[in-house]
């Protein structure tokens, strides 16, 4: 990745291509299911990958939960910080 946000990239038809996170999300976007499928089924397929989509899904499910202070978890647990 550059500065900026803005990806660099060398896709499977060999043609390189640079954009930015935002430019990638509108050309997902506008390319057909079958290409996304494509797209979704390499990122799943690599573990990291999948943990850090699994991830971001849990994130985005409890965006709307309370938040407690870490140090009161700590000591419900009984956790010396």
């Amino acid at each position: 990745m550059r500065a900026g946000g803005v990806v660099e990239r060398t896709w499977i038809t060999g043609k390189h291509i640079i954009m930015s996170a935002a430019q990638f999300i509108h050309e997902l976007e506008a390319m057909s299911k079958s290409e996304r499928e494509s797209i979704f089924a390499s990122l799943v397929e690599n573990r990291e990958w999948r943990e850090d989509l699994f991830d971001l899904m849990t994130i985005a499910d409890r965006h709307n939960e309370p938040v407690r202070p870490i140090d009161e978890v700590f000591s419900d647990l009984k956790i010396d910080a």
